[in-house]
């Protein structure tokens, strides 16, 4: 189980790793992106019964390798190191 406090440290990850971003486009894509999947994933959490903050963590996560890496290429397999 994820606790407020490791997804708080998620956040912070995912936030510090997005404001690296340069271009200020994909920045705002990115962000804009994280939250939304995070939002959405919970909603569907809650709706289920399962962990809501696990849901959000691994939401906010799912990108991890693109916004580290800025390429979509073996994404899935790559998050799962910065993960």
């Amino acid at each position: 189980m994820v606790s407020a406090v490791r997804l708080q440290a998620v956040r912070d990850y995912v936030y510090e790793s997005v404001s690296r971003i340069a271009d200020a486009q994909t920045k705002y894509s990115q962000f804009a992106h994280a939250n939304g999947v995070a939002v959405y994933c919970t909603l569907l959490a809650m709706k289920r019964g399962f962990p809501l903050e696990l849901a959000a963590a691994a939401a906010l996560l799912h990108d991890i390798a693109f916004i580290r890496l800025g390429t979509y290429e073996d994404h899935a397999q790559r998050g799962a190191v910065y993960s």
